[in-house]
């Protein structure tokens, strides 16, 4: 610590036993601390949230040669709180695991993304499909309709796609709090448009959901985190006739489109920079610059210099 004055970060001792005071009486000495006991609690990465101190004592005979043995124990354990609500589902830590389960939230409440379950003979169950994290996935069955109103029934065909609760937000991470807002992404939704038809007599339902999950790895390449970047429902709907129609085919199907931003690859080896005297091509500048500047020249120089370097060359 730096901030000493900062009470913030700062824990008090409390005192679990209070320690008697020594006392001599004749040889013996009362009360002497032969043991103390530091209990420490933390909590994650909140840090250490109580320490608590206890003392041992004993009586000591004082006499030549008399010694005592003193202990001193420090004990760490997680904090304790009835505040905090048990630890939820995780689908990873942090990032998604494939295959694990997509997580949702209502409210304050967490639970699952899932998908229909048709019974043996085809019919919807009450039991439903759990969406996994990056597995691509469709299912169906058959809702049979009740003779209630037309609202009525679109809500009742709303909630056996989508399940109960609805789920209005989804996990960014594996691990998310339910507790903390900015751990979760809200889900788009796009219901059925009812000025669609121009039947009087008709009901306008969904028949089925597409659930569409952007998803992306993020951090190091060494250990890449899957992250929910967004997700929408988008609902298909159809026209019927309250008194003609009894059942309903439903369909829900999950699609995750991977978006990660991959680095560039390498491009090879970096090419040598070769560096030369500032002043390697002298004669040659020399002798070309001559023959530039007079076309009437003679050429006589240029060559005299090229049987040089021939010569040197041969020897």
């Amino acid at each position: 610590m730096t901030d000493l004055q900062n009470m913030k970060f700062q824990v008090p001792i409390t005192l679990v036993s209070q320690a008697a005071s020594p006392l001599l009486a004749g040889n013996t000495c009362q009360n002497a601390v032969s043991q103390i006991i530091y209990e420490i609690e933390t909590n994650g990465t909140f840090g250490i949230q109580k320490v608590s101190v206890s003392f041992g004592q004993t009586n000591l005979t004082v006499e030549p040669g008399a010694s005592l043995q003193q202990q001193f124990i420090i004990r760490f354990r997680a904090f304790q709180s009835t505040a905090t609500s048990p630890p939820g589902p995780r689908s990873g830590n942090p990032g998604y695991v494939v295959g694990k389960t997509l997580l949702a939230l209502t409210g304050d409440i967490s639970h699952s993304v899932t998908l229909l379950q048709s019974q043996g003979d085809g019919t919807c169950s009450v039991r439903r499909h759990k969406v996994q994290f990056g597995v691509n996935a469709m299912s169906g069955c058959k809702l049979r309709l009740k003779n209630v109103d037309c609202s009525h029934l679109q809500q009742e065909m709303y909630q056996t796609l989508h399940g109960r609760p609805r789920p209005e937000h989804v996990a960014i991470f594996g691990n998310a709090d339910p507790a903390q807002k900015s751990e979760w992404t809200r889900i788009l939704i796009r219901n059925c448009s009812v000025s669609a038809t121009h039947c009087t007599s008709c009901c306008v339902v969904p028949v089925s959901l597409q659930t569409q999950v952007l998803w992306a790895y993020i951090g190091l390449q060494s250990n890449p985190q899957a992250h929910v970047s967004g997700a929408r429902f988008l609902y298909q709907c159809q026209s019927i006739k309250d008194s003609q129609v009894t059942e309903v085919s439903l369909t829900t199907t999950v699609t995750f489109v991977d978006i990660t931003q991959k680095p560039e690859p390498p491009r090879g080896q970096p090419r040598t920079n070769w560096k030369l005297p500032f002043d390697f091509f002298f004669p040659f500048k020399v002798a070309f610059s001559k023959g530039a500047d007079s076309q009437k020249g003679s050429v006589s120089p240029v060559l005299i210099l090229c049987l040089l370097l021939l010569g040197v060359l041969l020897t």
